[in-house]
């Protein structure tokens, strides 16, 4: 699965675009909401942080609000980054990292 949606995430960065959790879930098969798509975005992460140095999830983004969620966070704290939930600077930064890694993929 983490490899399916890091191929979904190749095509949204090389549109220089993010994807909201609904059309994420929508295209992997799972429920946008809960344990099955939080699980799922973990593992790209943690699958492919060394590969980016980046939370490459960074591209997948609340419909409303058009940022991550405070799961994107939590990981990024797992990942041994010293960040507050909804740090607009990081994850603007994270984004643009994940779409520069992700296009020159």
């Amino acid at each position: 699965m983490a490899g399916k949606v890091h191929e979904i995430l190749r095509k949204t960065a090389s549109a220089n675009s993010t994807i909201n959790y609904k059309k994420l879930g929508d295209r992997i098969g799972i429920h946008y909401r809960g344990d099955k798509m939080n699980n799922t975005l973990d593992s790209v992460d943690r699958t492919y942080y060394q590969t980016y140095d980046c939370v490459i999830t960074a591209l997948v983004v609340r419909k409303r609000e058009g940022t991550s969620s405070r799961g994107f966070y939590e990981m990024a704290r797992e990942l041994g980054f010293d960040v507050k939930n909804f740090d607009i600077d990081f994850w603007e930064s994270h984004r643009e990292k994940a779409m520069r890694a992700l296009i020159d993929d």
